[in-house]
């Protein structure tokens, strides 16, 4: 969906955007940068572990938190909603997923508005950032047509 980046590129691309991080390596590794979240999507796991380092971030406590139930390989009603909801919000949100959050990539791309940087981790690899644009939302609604 986007290139690949690392390190001060990433930080570069993001930079001066609002910013939605899938992922919980993904959020705690960019408020560490410094990056601030508009939402960060996370379920408390990496790699399909147990993961809490973003909860030692200090920013990551300053994001107003909503909790979400979102099973794995689905994105359910409740998830688009919530994410729909935190964008409307006009705060910083932490959506806190009891399930997984690997899919909701895609709300948050079909729901962000247009310039929002969406980024999710590509593991061992770096972090994908989507662009927001319609060109993409576009892209976005054709995967969730193939998926229902």
């Amino acid at each position: 969906m986007g290139p690949v980046l690392t390190g001060e590129a990433l930080v570069r691309a993001l930079s001066g955007h609002p910013v939605v991080a899938v992922g919980d390596y993904c959020a705690a590794d960019l408020l560490q940068r410094g990056v601030p979240l508009r939402v960060a999507v996370i379920d408390h796991k990496t790699k399909r572990r147990k993961d809490d380092r973003v909860a030692s971030v200090p920013q990551f406590a300053k994001l107003r938190p909503m909790a979400v139930t979102n099973p794995a390989g689905i994105i359910a009603k409740a998830a688009w909603e919530a994410l729909d909801q935190a964008f409307k919000s006009g705060e910083g949100v932490r959506l806190e997923v009891i399930g997984e959050e690997d899919l909701l990539a895609l709300p948050a791309i079909a729901l962000a508005p247009d310039g929002t940087r969406v980024v999710y981790g590509q593991p061992d690899e770096g972090a994908v950032v989507v662009v927001v644009d319609a060109a993409v939302k576009r892209r976005v609604q054709a995967i969730l047509d193939r998926m229902v």
